[in-house]
């Protein structure tokens, strides 16, 4: 029993037929072996469903650590590359121009242009000058707008949008 995925004990529940274990009118056991099996099945069951969630609980808690690893990294890599950027502009001033041709390393200069937009008048600039972003679905909103019935399901519906019910599952 112990073997069997949870998936298996479900199919093996609903495969068994409960009318035939137990008479409804004289509550007389009918099978024994049936019962045995459906207890068994049962227990089976519990067991699995009680071991999932620490599982879970596990999953979630590396999936965090990972996540909290990943923003040390990128905090690093950031200050690593301002490092860079510093030190490239220092060397820049330093050298005036001139280039730097030694065994351990080479320093040359391409001409290059870069465009620089700190605080750009988005409202004059031509069209064609503009890469307009896709358009993303604001899910806040929408919720934000059924519960005050400013839309309903059916205009959803119409835009190809559904909604999933489904309660979400706290493990603590």
């Amino acid at each position: 029993m112990n073997k069997m995925t949870l998936y298996e004990i479900n199919d093996q529940l609903a495969l068994l037929d409960l009318d035939s274990l137990i008479d409804e009118e004289t509550g007389e056991i009918l099978n024994q072996e049936g019962l045995r099996l459906l207890n068994e099945l049962t227990l089976a069951k519990e067991e699995k469903e009680v071991n999932l969630a620490p599982l879970i609980k596990n999953l979630e808690a590396e999936a965090e650590a990972i996540n909290q690893e990943k923003n040390k990294l990128a905090k690093r890599e950031k200050t690593l590359d301002n490092k860079i950027e510093w030190l490239k502009s220092y060397l820049r001033l330093s050298l005036n121009g001139n280039k730097i041709n030694d065994p351990r390393v080479s320093v040359t200069y391409r001409a290059g242009m870069k465009i620089v937009a700190d605080n750009p008048l988005i409202s004059k600039i031509p069209q064609e000058f503009l890469r307009i972003a896709n358009p993303e679905l604001n899910k806040v909103e929408i919720k934000k707008q059924l519960k005050e019935e400013s839309i309903t399901e059916e205009e959803l519906k119409e835009w190809n949008i559904t909604i999933d019910r489904t309660p979400s599952m706290c493990i603590r």
